[in-house]
């Protein structure tokens, strides 16, 4: 079962900054190490929610019993839904996640200016 993820991965990446505490004022080989930490949590975020979400969509729109080698028009309507949801969710709660961290944000901003 395969499925293409295309997602708006902003509000992660601004979590993982956040997350991880980064500063502007670090040098360029620290900047460095970081982005590339940040890049691989980016990765490892995105892998999980493909995992998630192909485990949950199979087991709810696939049965465990072959009868045809394809996906029928029902189970490819229900993956296809059941990823649309999924995505959806993801989305919500991700922009819900950059709006409770915003201030949070505007904190650290000012602490580094001082």
């Amino acid at each position: 079962l395969e499925f293409f993820v295309t997602s708006d991965a902003n509000w992660e990446h601004s979590f993982v900054f956040r997350f991880l505490n980064l500063s502007t004022t670090m040098s360029s080989s620290a900047d460095a190490v970081n982005m590339q930490i940040v890049a691989d949590l980016e990765i490892e975020m995105m892998a999980d929610l493909y995992r998630r979400m192909s485990s949950a969509c199979q087991k709810k729109c696939i049965p465990t019993t072959y009868r045809d080698p394809d996906l029928s028009k029902g189970e490819a309507i229900c993956v296809d839904r059941c990823v649309a949801k999924y995505l959806e969710v993801h989305d919500k709660l991700g922009k819900k996640l950059t709006q409770l961290t915003a201030p949070d944000e505007k904190v650290l901003q000012k602490l580094q200016q001082h």
